[in-house]
């Protein structure tokens, strides 16, 4: 939790077991939502949930933080009307004018605005600091910081000497140990072999075009500092670039997105009352519908998301002008989705190896699209199952325990 919510969670005690609540049903409605697909939304017992996944702004993303302010706002306002919360109670929304003009706009419908309301007070906040964390602050590459870092003390030793008298010029043979101990230091590096390229080009152009390597023309070490200029505030401890604005726009319209999902999939109940029957009155209200019924509407949105950028002004615009708008319910992405298909150890994923798949199925959970083309392995079971179940008066259903021989497949 972020300081705003640690605050929130403080002052709002009572509602906490219910926005637990939405916590755990968006986990499980996501389990099903994607049981069938590569990304199963499998979790990690870590603070993030679903690991170093999180961190990238990917579709998958996009829907679990949407699914998460969905069934927080829902389990709000459910509890609401259900007297949990001294703070709220049953819906006060206005009469639907399209509702019969003899029914009754009444009942204790599900007090949606409440629940809208503090789903995005708590939900959001975490985004909100985020953003104010970024403002002023230079993006660094993921992943240069730590071997960056190394450089710059290398190239800072060598500073430090001139600065005490023990060397005024930079000799050739200085440059060749220099350039030595920079290349040890990237090949002891995580950087791919591209990035290793890349970066020793760099470093080896500023040494070449340095002719004199006094306090006057000592301009590596400065120019490197820029080259990867590391951002100056913290938030909670916690460093911020300038992609996490991007990142907490993202986060932001998807968690809106969540939220009218709920209004856009509640409905008006109504019901009758009378003697035998009779419905002399009818009596309507607002009320929220299953998270599956949700789950299934943002499944949809899903599929169709945006992959959106950060503009020059701050904010998110369409990456490719041929795809529209996004609008206010519609799912916005930054990044591409990861290879779901093979182990990934640096985001903690394992692929699709082991998983159970449908041989005669041409959808998403058959061998052929959930294996990725590697193939799969059949394996004989034998399964014990409830059959020949007969009512037996009174009062009680008496069956037999019989086996059946199948085959389970599994992607290679």
């Amino acid at each position: 939790l972020s300081g705003g919510q640690q605050k929130l969670c403080a002052q709002h005690t009572s509602v906490m077991p219910a926005i637990s609540r939405g916590a755990r049903a968006a986990i499980q409605e996501c389990k099903y939502q994607f049981r069938h697909r590569r990304w199963n939304c499998s979790t990690i017992e870590d603070d993030t949930v679903f690991g170093p996944v999180s961190n990238i702004g990917s579709p998958e993303m996009a829907f679990v933080h949407a699914l998460a302010a969905a069934s927080a706002a829902s389990f709000i306002a459910r509890a609401c009307r259900d007297g949990q919360l001294a703070s709220c109670g049953c819906s006060r929304s206005s009469r639907p004018s399209q509702l019969h003009e003899d029914w009754t706009w009444g009942g204790c419908g599900d007090d949606m605005e409440f629940g809208y309301k503090f789903s995005q007070t708590f939900i959001d906040i975490k985004e909100k600091e985020r953003k104010r964390g970024t403002r002023g602050l230079v993006s660094i590459p993921a992943k240069y910081p730590k071997i960056v870092e190394r450089l710059l003390e290398t190239l800072n030793d060598t500073s430090e000497n001139i600065l005490n008298g023990t060397d005024t010029l930079f000799r050739p043979e200085d440059l060749q140990k220099l350039q030595d101990k920079i290349a040890k230091e990237i090949s002891n590096s995580n950087l791919d072999p591209k990035e290793m390229n890349e970066l020793q080009d760099r470093i080896n152009k500023e040494i070449t075009n340095s002719e004199v390597f006094n306090l006057k023309h000592f301009n590596i070490y400065d120019k490197l500092k820029k080259m990867f200029k590391k951002p100056e505030k913290t938030l909670n401890g916690v460093k911020f670039s300038a992609s996490a604005k991007a990142r907490a726009l993202m986060n932001l319209h998807n968690n809106e997105a969540g939220r009218r999902a709920v209004i856009k999939k509640s409905r008006i109940i109504c019901k009758c009352h009378g003697v035998s029957g009779s419905c002399s009155l009818i009596t309507c209200w607002q009320q929220l519908t299953s998270i599956r019924e949700i789950g299934d509407f943002l499944r949809e949105k899903y599929d169709e998301a945006t992959q959106v950028k950060i503009n020059k002004r701050g904010r998110l615009q369409v990456k490719d002008p041929r795809y529209k708008i996004p609008t206010p319910l519609d799912l916005v992405y930054l990044d591409e989705s990861p290879d779901w298909c093979r182990n990934n150890k640096q985001l903690k994923w394992p692929g699709t190896h082991g998983r159970i798949c449908n041989k005669t199925s041409s959808g998403l959970d058959g061998c052929a699209i959930l294996c990725c083309g590697r193939g799969y392995n059949t394996k004989k079971i034998v399964v014990k199952e409830r059959c020949n179940c007969k009512f037996q008066w009174c009062c009680q259903v008496k069956c037999d325990i019989c086996t059946k021989h199948i085959e389970e497949y599994t992607c290679k």
